[in-house]
């Protein structure tokens, strides 16, 4: 049966319509921020794809979200700064407009519920699955199942503080490990180190993307410095989670990860040699399903029951 997968992210809105582990209609949205403008994007889409796909909803099994924040069991959003969403009922406000199945949790748990389910890694017991775009997300598999807690209790990775004198993050601490790892954080890296390079191609270049910078890298003086600090702080924060609950495998997801090993091998040799006791080893790897892997998690999430 059909499921809706929806992934929210803080620049797009993606949708697909999903069969098992296939998308057969996927659509995309700009983000607009804040409580109101969540909600109102979301019914739209959801009736615009019905619409389109001629379908009623009784042919959906359900409708799964992915959010880029602390999400409860039940649905209920405390807080996702990129979205400027903060206590939101988000299950309650669609029920008003669909009658069905709707389960919300944490975009990066989602993805890794995808890996895990349609992935290279079904038989492992612990894996996790890094996010890394407009921020650095975690989803955690523990001895099988997808980690979370029903107030709200998902590993926010991004927000653990790496420098207690760094800059300010959107949560409103200082330091975090997501204003090192971010999109943002690289491209702005990028400009200060570009400043002190006029052979760099960045030099007074104030418009670029993040794959601008790894088609540069490593030749460019700029690129380099800001990838290396990049590389730094992430492998810091991978090798912390390993340390904690002791993966067989990190997968990375998220539109940065499509780098892939630009950044799993600097990661993969880090880990090697910093993980507490060395071992058990850790695999490093990238994700099957890549940009999908959130519309397939959060699809599947309304066919688990």
């Amino acid at each position: 049966m059909l499921a809706i997968g929806i992934d929210v992210g803080a620049t797009s809105i993606k949708l697909g319509l999903v069969e098992k582990n296939k998308i057969l209609y996927k659509t995309s949205i700009p983000t607009k921020k804040g409580n109101k403008n969540l909600v109102t994007s979301l019914v739209n889409l959801v009736r615009e794809t019905l619409t389109k796909n001629n379908l009623p909803l009784s042919n959906i099994q359900g409708i799964g979200i992915g959010i880029p924040g602390s999400v409860r069991e039940s649905g209920f959003i405390n807080f996702a700064t990129n979205l400027k969403v903060k206590n939101l009922d988000l299950v309650a406000e669609l029920k008003q407009h669909f009658d069905t199945n709707i389960k919300v949790t944490n975009d990066a748990s989602a993805a890794c519920l995808c890996e895990y389910v349609y992935g290279k890694y079904s038989c492992v017991k612990n894996m996790a699955y890094v996010t890394l775009g407009s921020g650095i997300g975690l989803g955690l598999i523990i001895n099988g199942k997808l980690f979370g807690g029903p107030n709200g209790g998902d590993t926010e990775i991004g927000h653990i503080v790496v420098d207690k004198n760094g800059e300010r993050c959107t949560c409103g601490n200082k330091g975090c490990l997501e204003t090192y790892v971010s999109k943002n954080a690289l491209i702005n890296s990028v400009k200060t180190f570009s400043k002190q390079s006029q052979q760099s191609k960045f030099y007074n270049v104030e418009e670029f993307e993040v794959k601008d910078i790894f088609d540069n890298y490593p030749t460019d003086p700029a690129a380099k410095q800001a990838v290396s600090q990049y590389l730094e702080y992430l492998c810091i924060g991978i090798n912390n989670i390993c340390n904690i609950i002791r993966p067989e495998v990190v997968v990375l997801g998220g539109a940065i990860a499509k780098q892939g090993k630009v950044l799993t091998t600097p990661i993969q040799q880090y880990l090697n040699t910093n993980l507490y006791g060395k071992y058990p080893k850790v695999k490093v790897a990238t994700s099957t399903h890549k940009n999908n892997s959130g519309i397939l998690g959060a699809a599947t999430l309304c066919c688990e029951e």
